[in-house]
């Protein structure tokens, strides 16, 4: 198996969309697996993974876990446990089960996980990923599932099986402006006339023409979203997020440009990428990030913690070395609260990750236990207190 096709398989897996055929033939290269594997599963995870010890009544332990997953065929309880396969076996368990935040430095032993399941907000009901043209209307896309295409001149939502719903109507000549709304507690991807894949975050909205000129690709961000830029020699691809313009030809990097926040700030996975801000410009390397401070209009670069920064995208919190506002932050923008604070609460540092998957109460219990915090609900508010 090829080690594309390999890892097209696991993030099948991890996102929830992949077929029982496609599952078994996951499973049957796990039980033959090389060290390839460990090149696919996460780059944090890979240390962890290689000092597990585990013994064969555990193992199968384990692997009987994995089998009681409705996704897997049957068959596969033949398959032979080896040592090998003993070390992805719970690779899978331990990546695909609940996950904790450990107080920064304050223990060695860190739990991770990458898989992705869709969370329930709490006002879910009241919120839904929308569609806005350029005309007026305006289209829910929650109940479609998938993702939405712009390919062959068509605006249309791809489903799970891969079928297309067209949901506007292909005889329009004239170039719409659409906007792509995702609400708090969801994320959605978009698949843009020139084959660009993006993925927005929670809270973020994206402008696009229904088609792009002869000229350039241009693009408008609020929130936080991953690129992945469809190659073309002559014609740039444009993100603007504020005053923040970011331009490319073709590459793949992620951009954070909420509203509020001191810094727009760019990562770049692979390829390069030009970000011009107030008159700067910067021209980042694979594994750096620029940030663009709204505040004093400079550009300042740095090395990236590329797998942190990206694990939004995989459905889970990653939180290195970070405040407890910064947390704050994200728990709003994610389960849909409003945070504020009484009293005087001590700095203090996290790090370490957590599903998206749970619940906000079990988030928040993780939270109380290590930082020695309160928190208090009181519907949508969030009341922090020392």
């Amino acid at each position: 198996m090829s080690k594309e096709r390999l890892t097209y398989l696991w993030e099948l897996y991890l996102n929830n969309k992949i077929s029982p055929s496609e599952c078994k033939e996951l499973l049957a290269y796990i039980a033959i697996a090389d060290e390839e594997m460990l090149e696919v599963i996460d780059h944090s995870q890979r240390h962890q993974l290689n000092d597990l010890i585990l013994s064969e009544k555990q193992a199968d332990k384990i692997f009987g876990r994995i089998l009681e997953d409705k996704r897997l065929v049957k068959t596969t309880k033949n398959v032979r446990l080896n040592l090998t396969f003993v070390k992805y076996a719970a690779a899978i368990v331990i990546i695909t089960s609940c996950i904790g935040i450990y107080l920064f430095k304050a223990q060695k032993g860190v739990s991770t996980s990458v898989n992705f399941a869709k969370n329930a907000p709490i006002n879910a009901d009241e919120q839904s990923i929308r569609l806005k043209t350029s005309k007026g209307e305006e289209l829910a896309l929650d109940s479609a599932g998938g993702y939405l295409s712009l390919l062959d001149n068509q605006v249309a939502v791809i489903d799970s099986r891969g079928t297309a719903h067209q949901i506007l109507a292909d005889n329009e000549t004239k170039v719409q402006q659409l906007v792509l709304q995702v609400p708090k507690g969801a994320t959605y991807q978009i698949k843009l006339p020139d084959g660009s894949n993006v993925w927005l975050n929670s809270a973020s909205s994206l402008s696009f023409p229904s088609r792009f000129s002869d000229l350039e690709r241009v693009v408008q961000l609020d929130g936080e979203a991953y690129f992945e830029v469809a190659k073309h020699a002559t014609k740039k691809f444009k993100v603007i997020s504020n005053e923040n313009v970011v331009e490319v030809l073709g590459t793949h990097f992620n951009i954070s440009a909420y509203k509020g926040d001191d810094d727009i700030i760019t990562t770049l996975v692979e390829g390069s990428v030009r970000v011009a801000f107030s008159n700067n410009q910067r021209l980042l390397k694979p594994g750096e990030q620029a940030l663009s401070n709204v505040r004093k209009h400079t550009i300042f670069t740095q090395l990236a913690n590329v797998s942190s920064v990206l694990a939004w995208k995989s459905g889970y919190f990653d939180f290195q070395d970070v405040d407890l506002q910064t947390i704050m932050e994200q728990i709003e923008r994610w389960y849909d609260v409003d945070v504020s604070y009484q009293g005087t609460i001590a700095p203090i540092k996290f790090g370490g990750t957590f599903s998206k998957s749970k619940s906000l109460d079990e988030l928040l219990d993780h939270l109380e236990t290590l930082g020695k915090l309160r928190f208090k609900r009181e519907g949508r508010r969030l009341i922090v207190t020392s």
